[in-house]
């Protein structure tokens, strides 16, 4: 008989976002889908979160990417084609593409909080997001 092994199961979910910022991103403001101030909160994936690790945060939605930034983006306009242009500082990128999205019902339940929404990856990282203050 050969012993069995036991796995530790290891979390399947990304880096909390702050650990890796993109460098700063220039992107066209024509693919502009939304943005504005959120409060963002990551989590390992079927945990609960705590109230104190929410952070703020202006969310730019582009295509399937939302950037998280710590700060407002600028803007400038191209000299060559005239076009206007959305500069993001360091910031975090969350591929929403195929990504699972729902009311934070558990959240909601625990807490004052209102409008919190859940967002599950495909990388199956999971991002709570606070809407109603802003």
């Amino acid at each position: 008989n050969s012993p069995v092994k036991l796995r530790t199961k290891r979390s399947r979910t990304s880096l909390p976002l702050s650990r890796n910022p993109l460098p700063e991103t220039v992107l066209r403001a024509s693919k502009l889908v939304r943005q504005g101030w959120i409060r963002h909160q990551e989590l390992a994936l079927g945990k609960t979160g705590k109230r104190r690790f929410w952070e703020e945060c202006w969310a730019v939605l582009i295509d399937q990417s939302l950037y998280l930034c710590p700060q407002e983006p600028r803007t400038s306009i191209a000299e060559k084609s005239g076009e206007k242009l959305i500069h993001l500082p360091p910031c975090a990128r969350v591929d929403v593409h195929s990504s699972i999205i729902d009311i934070a019902y558990e959240w909601l339940a625990m807490s004052r909080t209102k409008h919190v929404i859940r967002l599950v990856t495909q990388t199956r990282a999971e991002h709570l997001f606070e809407l109603n203050r802003y």
